[in-house]
């Protein structure tokens, strides 16, 4: 009365799945009973079940994991089939498949899961079923978040610190598999364990404008509490965000009011910044490229206050830059900057006044208040992914161009089109940096001395010795459109060869590091291409000897001019 499950039928053969064996069912001759139709046909004895033949678990690792799966499981135990594809491991439900194993112990990569237990079992395709299931812990849930040295319900709104999630189930060094974003804004994640995840916090996310008004300041990022979302392998964690959560709040945000660094810096240049809500001791301050790539210089903090931080630059990017100061316990600082009265902020850093706005050749007189409006072309920037146009710029009677960059806050921080309308007419569609607002400064590398010798064969081969600093592989050396090839370099040194080049006088010696023009710091004019500096040989001898080659360890004679 043990009734089988058919799973495959024909005139002349049957498929079943066996019933677990009761105890006393073991060891027997079972007789085997087909009914079909009210006709019945046994095979008397014709089946055993042997407890020897029972494929067993003896144990699992590991036996929490997470619910996101993607996890290796190692499962030990008995009479498992050499060749692993004849073994089917179920994991909840779903099959783990299986990846290598021996009659000892099989592997299977966990597949996604609910968080809670699940039983484990393997079917051997020669046996059945193991002996018993063996449990498993699945599960993926955040319990806290938290940042170092303050508190994560009250930090600054423009992000910037390295934020912790503690919980259960995550993956170890698998940061592909894991996403974070806080209020909507991805959180970068740097590393994982099973317990902790670290990611670095975005700012506080601030509702799209697509008519900006424009300001004579710019405006703070809004504060208040934003939720974290966690995800793992595409599984969403379990999270409590009454408890877990981040507190953007601005009177928690450090503020930059100035910045002094010149026309442009140098490795070494020292850097003075302004503003309040500094640490009085381990403030980081970073120069990042405007262009939203994210390598950056460092400047290495050499004097800090609460209200001034003085630093030197350590050059390794160059162009313009975004000087950024990370404040411990409170994150990022914000740029204030204001524009005179009736004057309005553009992200350049520049102050639109009326007279850029009235434009009588156009027939358009008036304020900028009244005239001029930014306009943001969302349904370009969506359809094509941020790609913007070409730059379009706008020239006024004065000969002004207009630079929005990312007018105001309209698409911060990403790479969205923006236009700025005077009275109806004309546009810069332009590109979004990393910071719109905040003080930039321009790094380049130097030259501080140059060899002697400035005069050329016109076949080239003259060495110049370039000693500065910012200097790279990527370097390249010119003199007013010749090629000096780069045979050596160093950070604060370059070697070059002149080629070949028509005779030619007062070329200018130039450096440019990536696509960044050396600051000449000595005297880089003067150099030239001469014939009458051109060496020539007249004769070699001898050419060869009795035993038709010139042998080695011979004197040879060049005569020359």
């Amino acid at each position: 009365d043990h009734a089988a499950i058919v799973t495959a039928a024909s005139d002349s053969e049957l498929t079943i799945t066996l019933p677990t064996a009761p105890t006393a069912f073991v060891g027997q001759g079972l007789d085997v009973t087909v009914a079909r139709a009210g006709s019945v046909v046994s095979a008397s004895q014709g089946f055993t079940y042997v407890a020897g033949a029972t494929p067993s678990i003896t144990s699992v690792s590991p036996t929490v994991s997470s619910a996101a799966g993607g996890d290796e499981l190692t499962i030990t135990g008995t009479d498992f089939l050499a060749s692993p594809a004849l073994n089917v491991v179920m994991v909840g439900g779903k099959r783990c498949p299986v990846v290598g194993g021996t009659t000892t112990e099989l592997r299977c990569t966990l597949p996604t899961l609910a968080s809670a237990d699940a039983s484990a079992s393997v079917t051997v395709s020669a046996y059945g079923l193991t002996s018993a299931p063996t449990t498993i812990n699945m599960e993926l849930a955040v319990t806290a978040a938290s940042i170092a040295g303050g508190s994560v319900t009250s930090v600054s709104n423009e992000g910037g610190l390295t934020l912790t999630v503690t919980g259960t189930g995550f993956p170890v060094s698998k940061t592909d598999y894991v996403k974070v974003w806080v209020g909507g804004n991805e959180c970068p994640v740097s590393a994982t364990t099973t317990t902790e995840i670290q990611c670095a916090m975005p700012p506080a996310t601030r509702p799209r404008e697509d008519r900006p008004a424009l300001v004579d300041a710019y405006p703070a990022k809004p504060e208040g509490q934003q939720n974290i979302v966690v995800k793992v392998n595409g599984t969403v964690a379990t999270i409590d965000n009454a408890t877990t959560h981040v507190g953007f709040v601005n009177s928690a945000t450090p503020t930059i009011t100035a910045v002094s660094a010149g026309s442009y810096l140098k490795h070494g240049d020292a850097v003075t910044i302004t503003g309040t809500g500094f640490a009085a001791s381990g403030n980081v301050v970073q120069l990042r490229r405007v262009d939203l790539n994210p390598n950056a210089s460092a400047c290495d903090v050499t004097s800090e206050s609460t209200t001034q931080i003085v630093c030197t630059v350590q050059a390794t990017t160059f162009g313009e830059h975004v000087v950024r100061v990370i404040v411990p316990g409170k994150g990022a600082a914000r740029t204030v900057r204001s524009c005179p009265a009736g004057q309005f902020l553009m992200c350049d850093g520049t102050c639109l006044a009326d007279s850029d706005c009235s434009v009588p050749d156009w027939g358009i007189v008036g304020s900028c208040a009244t005239l001029a409006e930014v306009v943001l072309d969302d349904q370009f920037c969506h359809s094509n992914g941020g790609t913007d146009r070409v730059n379009i710029p706008m020239k006024l009677q004065n000969g002004k161009d207009f630079n929005l960059n990312c007018p105001m806050y309209s698409c911060e921080g990403g790479d969205c089109d923006t236009r700025l309308e005077i009275g109806g007419r004309g546009a810069r569609v332009s590109t979004c940096r990393a910071d719109p607002n905040g003080f930039v400064a321009t790094i380049k590398p130097a030259i501080t001395a140059l060899s002697s010798a400035k005069t050329s064969s016109v076949n080239g081969g003259l060495r110049i010795t370039v000693t500065g600093t910012g200097f790279a592989s990527n370097s390249i050396v010119g003199l007013s459109g010749a090629t000096c090839a780069v045979v050596s370099w160093t950070t604060t040194q370059l070697v070059c060869e002149t080629t070949a080049t028509a005779e030619s006088t007062g070329r200018v010696l130039g450096v440019w590091t990536d696509r960044v023009a050396a600051e000449c710091l000595t005297t880089c004019t003067g150099y030239s291409f001469a014939a009458s500096a051109t060496p020539t040989i007249t004769d070699v001898a001898p050419t060869a000897t009795s035993s038709g080659r010139a042998d080695c360890g011979q004197p040879l004679t060049i005569t020359g001019t």
